[in-house]
């Protein structure tokens, strides 16, 4: 970092499409609610809104448990867009607000989609652009809508591995369907044809609001996972792709505390590894393909746990069997894998040899991605065990990393490091989608600061100091007495938004829950439950722009992204 250069930095906002919510609506965010909320996005100051990933999940309705690569998720779609969907009337309106019922809300939506549906029916011919969008789309679409047809004949189950002996596997899936719709007259074609009219209608939505987003000069933030669901159509019909003696994870760590298999063994995200020899022959294909389609909506876009792209901490089993090994040793372990223990793939990076593959391995599978993506930005998530390799190649290639601010400190000092020695390339924020907000964050530090039997609090101690680090307080001083913690309040809130946006990071994020003041969480890794991706604001869309607390809110903020972001950055 020598000299200035108009180099921007942008700040931004986490809004994962559930959590908001308007008038009338089914119970979940939509398409009509994230139009709705956009200019206010826009007039708060902020230049992009990051969503978590919008595929079609499985039955978990993890966004990061999609049964396509490419395929949109429709319980998103705006039904005021669709011409015949059915009226509702006023006792039916109106979705539950503190949650999202999944199997409610898709139940509801999906009867009046195929109600919509027979009426296009009825209509022939079809419409030229629902036909131009099923010629464009031929690599994917007609494998996705046969999976998801296979997926309803299962009552909407993805493990395919626990299908019907008739159709479990590609060539048999092909084989009976090919019967069936032959055989059963129109009505299995039209099962199949639903699914090709949903993706139709999904891709022209978040097109036109891509536009709109784009006109206001708010970038949408996609999310890609850098694994795929074993239980996705991609993996059904495309397993050339994919390594099935592997599944990608994460090493042992003590963070998650109450989930005993994660520190004894890692977390097992059950994502099949690559075939990197498959996808050097087909030029990665598969790769290029999904993010083009992702760029056809995302402006900029993260790529969740890309570690991966270098090396993956790999399981020689399926989650499934987790609890078979979790009371196991590593030499009994060895005698259910063939003598394979979990490790990292495809080289351990303990010797030079192999951090030197490793770091190619993720050079050449993020140039590909960079080329796929042309002129959208790419985010890397690269949080976790990360090798010294990694950000130095990141940053080479331009593209920001993840700065977590409460993780950073000066080596020489411990205390929280200066907003100029934030690399340009990154992104600064106090939270992913996986950690609580920031008022639960303060709370957590204080209490344990404050609690005398504590003896362990370093963590907690330079959490608070990042978090309230602002020019009006010294940091140093805040914990020279437990009393001196104060309990939060909405100046820590913007003491630390102004600590965030003073960062020379490129780009800079925060979490709607943490402009809210809320402490509900999004998510908790290494849980399953209805506490997960569920949580709705509290606060409809339309109420952003009547309640005088919220319109002062969008005031505070577009103030300081002004005062505080709008200097170039040190290059």
């Amino acid at each position: 970092m020598s000299d200035m250069t108009n180099y921007s930095r942008e700040a931004g906002m986490l809004v994962p499409l559930w959590t908001l919510s308007h008038e009338g609506d089914f119970g979940i965010g939509d398409i009509k609610s994230l139009r709705s909320f956009l200019p206010w996005v826009q007039k708060a100051g902020l230049k992009f809104l990051q969503l978590l990933p919008i595929n079609e999940t499985d039955d978990t309705n993890s966004p990061y448990s999609a049964i396509s690569s490419i395929a949109i998720d429709p319980v998103y779609l705006d039904l005021t867009l669709i011409p015949g969907v059915p009226k509702r009337s006023a006792d039916q309106a109106g979705g539950e607000r503190d949650f999202v019922d999944y199997p409610k809300v898709r139940a509801e939506k999906d009867a009046l989609l195929r109600e919509a549906f027979q009426t296009y029916l009825s209509h022939t011919p079809f419409d030229s652009s629902f036909t131009a969008f099923q010629e464009r789309e031929e690599e994917w679409l007609p494998s996705y809508s046969l999976y998801r047809w296979l997926m309803h004949l299962e009552g909407g189950h993805p493990n395919w591995a626990e299908w019907s002996e008739d159709y479990n596997t590609p060539d048999k899936a092909r084989e009976w369907s090919e019967a069936q719709l032959s055989d059963s007259g129109a009505h299995n074609v039209n099962e199949v044809l639903y699914y090709e009219w949903l993706q139709w209608h999904c891709e022209m939505q978040w097109k036109s609001v891509r536009k709109e987003a784009d006109a206001l000069g708010v970038k949408l933030m996609g999310d890609i996972p850098v694994g795929v669901s074993y239980n996705s159509a991609d993996v059904f019909f495309e397993p050339e792709n994919f390594d099935f003696n592997w599944f990608g994870g994460a090493p042992p760590e003590t963070f998650f505390k109450d989930d005993e298999f994660a520190i004894k063994w890692g977390q097992n995200w059950g994502v099949p590894l690559y075939n990197d020899e498959y996808l050097r022959e087909s030029n990665f294909a598969w790769w290029r393909r999904r993010v083009r389609k992702h760029t056809e909506i995302f402006s900029m876009f993260r790529i969740d746990h890309i570690l991966g792209m270098y090396r993956f901490y790999s399981f020689p089993w399926h989650p499934s069997r987790n609890e078979e090994f979790l009371p196991l040793n590593e030499e009994q372990a060895m005698s259910h894998t063939e003598g394979r223990l979990p490790q990292f793939l495809p080289f351990s990076d303990a010797t030079e040899e192999g951090r030197r593959t490793n770091l190619q391995r993720g050079k050449e599978f993020i140039a590909v991605i960079q080329e796929a993506a042309g002129e959208a930005e790419i985010i890397a998530e690269d949080l976790g065990v990360t090798p010294d390799y990694v950000r130095p190649h990141l940053e080479e290639s331009k593209i920001s990393g993840f700065r977590i601010c409460q993780w950073e400190a000066d080596p020489e000092s411990g205390m929280p490091l200066a907003t100029e020695l934030y690399p340009y390339y990154s992104y600064a924020t106090f939270a992913t989608h996986d950690h609580p907000p920031f008022k639960a964050l303060w709370e957590e530090a204080r209490l344990k600061v404050l609690d005398r039997k504590q003896t362990d609090n370093e963590d907690a101690k330079r959490t608070l100091q990042t978090l309230h680090a602002s020019q009006a307080t010294a940091p140093a001083q805040l914990l020279e007495v437990g009393r001196r913690v104060p309990a939060y309040d909405e100046a820590l809130l913007w003491n630390a938004l102004e600590y965030l946006f003073k960062t020379n990071s490129k780009y800079t994020g925060f979490m709607i829950t943490d402009l809210l003041s809320d402490e509900e969480r999004f998510n908790t890794p290494s849980t399953v439950g209805d506490h997960n991706w569920t949580y709705r604001i509290y606060h409809a869309v339309e109420e952003f722009y009547t309640d005088p607390e919220l319109i002062e809110l969008q005031r505070e903020l577009s103030t300081r992204i002004a005062l505080f972001r709008s200097s170039p950055a040190l290059v």
